[in-house]
């Protein structure tokens, strides 16, 4: 199967050798961070490294790897500030915006989640700053630049395919093995996979990210349809249920909103999709191999449950956001109010919902041929991302979190077209484009 059929050969958007340097250096500094969070967490299954807390089989991840995920990403944005410096006036501005409100956003919660991170000695919450910091140092890119929105969406039509090879390897080896993810009980039901990065929380909502992109494929529509059965698949073998809940919420509710003048369309996704739920709840919740799942999580479901005790044990100071750390709290909503705030939770949330908003225009508004598959990808995922939100500690999770940060900038960017491309000899049919 060739991932290049996701290009439209009507507008031909790869980084040639001809396109404007500048837009092509912001592009790979963006793939590269999204490389870095797609596959760093690979080396997990493989070598049993995670968290022994939650497995009888994982060593706990040295400290080493830890912070190298941290330490690759400052390194590739350095090196994007220093070359954004000498590249900047490569070309005018493309926007009038100075995204102003998004960067200050970033900034701050970069920066005060930092200070309380240092302050308090919490290690997740000053890596959780520098994702944020992260995503400060690129704002400015969007300003001059565009990026190569079909280059983006191959990055995730691989890690897709490669997510559903994984995750199907080591199914392989679990049944005939009894080899055991990070997330798993020997002799129980409970054994649950997430792919490349061995976290069926994170993957979870991470498929709301890959299913819109897989889906925007334009050929193959055999391996298209194939690749998305695989993706729900995996999905379901995660069994993380507030991320299933999320994610499906996410594609169906996102998919109403995009399509809400075809209301026709919307309808029939609805009303479909509730009747499917409703034919598979009747039939798997009174199978014996749901009741057994369920009561693998009556743990779970009581830890999710102390979110709400812990928000009415909040005082006045940790309300404004001055209070002292507290534990992981199952709640990412009620995590962030604890730990840095209501302003702070308020920010957070509307960094995100804003930048839901710029992606639907640019997918609603955009001309017919432009690939815009990696805008859908980040809209369907900021939806869920926000939503799972609400019952799992995804903020402080990697690579969810890094993701999250990557689909507000991405958001930012407009899309390159065959404007940015210079009529090369190797382009020949870009130059014909342009001339349409």
């Amino acid at each position: 199967m060739s991932v290049n059929s996701v290009q439209d050969v009507r507008v031909d958007t790869s980084l040639s050798p001809g396109a404007d340097p500048a837009s092509r250096f912001a592009t790979h500094v963006v793939a590269v961070m999204m490389v870095v969070a797609f596959y760093y967490l690979a080396y997990r299954y493989p070598f049993q490294i995670g968290d022994s807390g939650t497995s009888p089989t994982y060593k706990d991840t040295p400290a080493a790897l830890q912070v190298g995920k941290y330490v690759l990403l400052i390194a590739v944005l350095v090196a994007a500030l220093l070359m954004g410096a000498l590249l900047r006036r490569a070309r005018k501005r493309l926007s009038s915006d100075p995204f102003w409100g998004t960067t200050f956003a970033l900034l701050f919660i970069g920066l005060f989640a930092g200070v309380k991170g240092l302050f308090s000695g919490s290690t997740e919450v000053v890596t959780f700053a520098i994702v944020f910091l992260l995503g400060t140092g690129l704002t400015g890119f969007a300003l001059r630049w565009r990026l190569d929105t079909g280059l983006l969406g191959r990055l995730v039509s691989v890690y897709a395919v490669i997510s559903v090879a994984v995750e199907a390897v080591q199914y392989i080896l679990f049944r005939t093995q009894g080899r055991l993810p990070a997330l798993a009980y020997e002799g129980s039901i409970s054994v649950r996979f997430g792919a490349v990065l061995d976290d069926p929380n994170g993957y979870a909502i991470i498929v709301a990210l890959l299913l819109p992109v897989v889906a925007s494929w334009r050929y193959h529509r055999r391996w298209r349809f194939l690749v998305v059965c695989l993706l729900l698949v995996t999905l379901l073998a995660t069994q993380s249920f507030t991320g299933i809940v999320s994610t499906i919420a996410a594609l169906v509710g996102g998919y109403m909103v995009l399509n809400w003048r075809s209301s026709n369309k919307a309808l029939l996704v609805v009303f479909g999709g509730g009747f499917l739920a409703v034919i598979a709840w009747t039939y798997t919740s009174a199978s014996p191999v749901f009741q057994e799942i369920l009561g693998t999580k009556l743990g779970s479901i009581s830890a999710h449950s102390t979110s709400v005790t812990a928000l009415s044990q909040l005082g006045p100071e940790s309300f404004l956001g001055f209070g002292a750390m507290q534990p992981s709290i199952e709640s990412s909503y009620v995590y962030l109010v604890a730990n840095f705030g209501l302003v702070f939770t308020l920010i957070f949330v509307g960094l995100g919902v804003l930048a839901i908003g710029r992606l639907h225009r640019r997918i609603s508004h955009s001309p017919e041929g432009e690939d815009v598959a990696i805008y859908k990808g980040y809209y369907y995922f900021l939806i869920a991302f926000l939503l799972a939100c609400s019952n799992l500690h995804v903020v402080g999770v990697y690579p969810a979190n890094l993701l999250f940060v990557l689909g507000v900038v991405t958001s930012l960017f407009a899309p390159m077209t065959t404007t940015d491309l210079a009529p090369t000899p190797a382009q020949p049919h870009a130059s014909r484009s342009a001339r349409r």
